[in-house]
Protein backbone atom coordinates (compact mmCIF):
# COMPACT_ATOMS: atom_id res chain seq x y z
CA UNK A 1 0.00 0.00 0.00
CA UNK A 2 1.62 3.36 -0.98
CA UNK A 3 1.22 5.53 2.39
CA UNK A 4 2.52 8.67 0.67
CA UNK A 5 -1.37 9.36 -0.41
CA UNK A 6 -2.04 9.47 3.20
CA UNK A 7 0.14 11.32 4.61
CA UNK A 8 0.28 13.87 2.01
CA UNK A 9 -3.19 14.29 2.30
CA UNK A 10 -3.31 14.37 6.32
CA UNK A 11 -0.17 17.19 5.61
CA UNK A 12 -1.74 18.93 3.19
CA UNK A 13 -5.28 19.20 5.42
CA UNK A 14 -3.05 20.61 8.33
CA UNK A 15 -1.23 23.06 6.39
CA UNK A 16 -5.01 24.38 4.46
CA UNK A 17 -6.67 24.37 8.58
CA UNK A 18 -10.27 23.81 9.07
CA UNK A 19 -11.79 27.16 7.60
CA UNK A 20 -13.72 27.05 4.23
CA UNK A 21 -14.74 24.20 2.00
CA UNK A 22 -12.32 21.84 0.11
CA UNK A 23 -13.24 23.52 -2.65
CA UNK A 24 -12.32 27.18 -1.96
CA UNK A 25 -9.00 25.67 -0.10
CA UNK A 26 -8.50 24.12 -3.66
CA UNK A 27 -9.04 26.93 -5.66
CA UNK A 28 -7.31 29.30 -3.08
CA UNK A 29 -3.78 26.96 -3.48
CA UNK A 30 -3.88 27.49 -7.20
CA UNK A 31 -4.74 30.74 -7.59
CA UNK A 32 -1.37 31.64 -5.32
CA UNK A 33 0.18 29.16 -7.80
CA UNK A 34 -1.17 31.26 -10.61
CA UNK A 35 0.07 34.12 -9.69
CA UNK A 36 3.37 33.09 -8.14
CA UNK A 37 4.52 31.75 -11.33
CA UNK A 38 3.72 28.44 -10.41
CA UNK A 39 2.41 27.28 -13.81
CA UNK A 40 3.92 28.52 -17.13
CA UNK A 41 1.99 29.77 -20.17
CA UNK A 42 2.45 26.34 -22.04
CA UNK A 43 1.66 24.21 -19.00
CA UNK A 44 -1.41 21.57 -18.99
CA UNK A 45 -3.89 22.37 -15.70
CA UNK A 46 -4.93 18.61 -15.83
CA UNK A 47 -7.43 17.54 -13.46
CA UNK A 48 -6.18 14.02 -12.32
CA UNK A 49 -2.60 15.24 -11.97
CA UNK A 50 -3.71 18.17 -9.97
CA UNK A 51 -6.31 16.23 -7.77
CA UNK A 52 -3.42 13.72 -7.00
CA UNK A 53 -0.63 16.93 -6.11
CA UNK A 54 -2.87 18.44 -3.65
CA UNK A 55 -4.39 15.18 -1.89
CA UNK A 56 -7.90 15.58 -3.56
CA UNK A 57 -10.65 13.80 -5.62
CA UNK A 58 -11.11 15.93 -9.15
CA UNK A 59 -14.36 17.50 -8.47
CA UNK A 60 -12.98 20.16 -6.20
CA UNK A 61 -10.07 20.88 -8.80
CA UNK A 62 -12.76 20.66 -11.50
CA UNK A 63 -14.90 23.56 -9.59
CA UNK A 64 -11.63 25.25 -8.66
CA UNK A 65 -10.29 25.32 -12.28
CA UNK A 66 -13.71 26.48 -13.49
CA UNK A 67 -13.73 29.06 -11.53
CA UNK A 68 -10.40 30.09 -12.30
CA UNK A 69 -11.20 30.37 -16.03
CA UNK A 70 -13.85 32.67 -14.86
CA UNK A 71 -11.78 34.92 -13.36
CA UNK A 72 -9.66 34.92 -16.64
CA UNK A 73 -6.78 33.33 -15.46
CA UNK A 74 -6.96 30.30 -17.28
CA UNK A 75 -7.96 29.43 -20.62
CA UNK A 76 -10.12 26.72 -21.33
CA UNK A 77 -8.07 24.13 -24.20
CA UNK A 78 -8.98 20.71 -26.28
CA UNK A 79 -6.59 19.39 -23.37
CA UNK A 80 -7.32 20.98 -20.56
CA UNK A 81 -6.84 24.71 -18.46
CA UNK A 82 -3.59 26.99 -19.47
CA UNK A 83 -2.61 29.99 -17.48
CA UNK A 84 -3.07 32.67 -19.34
CA UNK A 85 -0.47 34.75 -19.80
CA UNK A 86 -1.19 37.45 -17.20
CA UNK A 87 -0.44 35.38 -14.38
CA UNK A 88 2.48 33.13 -15.41
CA UNK A 89 5.98 34.00 -16.01
CA UNK A 90 7.59 32.58 -19.57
Amino acid sequence: MDTSLYTDSANRARVWGKGGSLREQVYVDLRERLMMGGFGAQDRLGEERLAAELGVSRTPVREALIRLASDGLLVRQDSGYAATTRCCRT
